[in-house]
Formats: structure tokens, sequence, C-alpha cells
């Protein structure tokens, strides 16, 4: 029964399932950014493959990451006190159906977050699809 409520408690404090995805979400995207990011650039620069600048924003975004880790540790915990202020904000205005409505619109930015990181990391590689010759038959 508890998990077909509003991801806000009646009382206005954050369920665990909100919480959770609240926390997740933006250590995954800086996880994503410090750790998986990097391994694309080794792999593009033995590529040759001149990259679209969306993948090199991309880059240089892991890059500063990686560089100030500090920069990294606190990513999640603004976002968290971002995603935190705004859904408040919300509370006072709509009520119990202000928790519902935030998890679904913070799941669907980050889903989209990533999608375009994922985006960016796939473009160099369907450019290189694109420039091999078909087999001769």
């Amino acid at each position: 029964m508890e998990q077909q409520q509003a991801a806000s408690n009646g009382d206005g404090r954050w369920s665990t399932t909100t919480l959770v995805v609240h926390i997740a979400c933006p250590v995954v995207i800086v996880g994503i950014l410090v750790f998986v990011v990097p391994r694309f650039v080794r792999a593009f620069s033995d590529m040759g493959v001149a990259l679209p600048g969306i993948t090199q924003f991309l880059i240089g975004l892991s890059l500063l990451l990686r560089r100030m880790s500090v920069l990294a540790l606190a990513m999640p915990v603004v976002a968290v006190g971002i995603d935190y202020g705004v859904w408040r904000l919300l509370h006072r205005q709509m009520g119990k159906q202000a928790g519902r409505v935030w998890l679904i619109f913070v799941v669907l930015c980050y889903a989209t977050y990533i999608g375009f990181m994922v985006m960016a990391l796939a473009l160099p590689m369907m450019g290189l699809l694109n420039t091999v010759p078909p087999p001769s038959s």
C-alpha cells in the first residue's frame, strides 16, 4: 500500500524511492563522466575520428571532473539539494501530488541527460560505420 502512495509522504517528506532516485541518478551520471567517458576518449584518439561538438563538450566536462575531483564529489550533492529545494517549493503549491509529479520530471530529465551522453559517445562511432565501404559482391 505504501508503494502506491505519492512519491512524498503525506507530511511532506521524501519517500525512500524518491530519495534513492534523487541520489542515484546524479551519482550514476558523474560516474559515467569520470570513469566511462575516458575509455571512449582513448578509443576515439586511436581511431583518429573528427569528433562532433557535443562529444567534445562531454569529453571536456569529463576532463574537468577528473581534474577537479572536489567538483565531481560536489555535483551530486548540489543536484540533490536543488532537487529537494524545487520539490519543497512544488509541495507547498501542489500538496501531495508534488512528489509524484517531481519524481516523474526528475527521472525524465536524468534519462534524457543520460540519453544525450550516450548519443554524444555514439555519434563518432556512427560516423565510422557510415565511412566503411559496403562489401563487394
